[in-house]
């Protein structure tokens, strides 16, 4: 049986620096242009942040009182009086 020959690997080849485009580039530079490449990862991450922004407003947009409401000829923010006083 013939075993193929190994040749020795030039480890000097492998760093633990990118080079992309010409250019050494650090870890996490080179992790975010690659992830930038990627189309889905980044149509996740703008979902990903859209749900994040709709959680940090969740209680203004379920919220189930008026936002503006006009009382005895002045206007009156509820929702305002209910994050000052909590």
């Amino acid at each position: 049986m013939n075993q193929p020959s190994h040749s020795p690997v030039d480890l000097e080849q492998f760093s633990v620096e990118e080079k992309i485009a010409g250019r050494q580039m650090a870890f996490w530079a080179s992790a975010w242009e690659r992830f930038r490449k990627n189309k889905i990862a980044m149509i996740a991450l703008r979902f990903l942040f859209f749900l994040v922004v709709v959680g940090v407003f969740a209680d203004l947009i379920a919220y189930d009182k008026p936002l503006i409401c006009r009382r005895n000829g002045t206007l009156e923010f509820p929702i305002v009086g209910d994050y000052l006083i909590d």
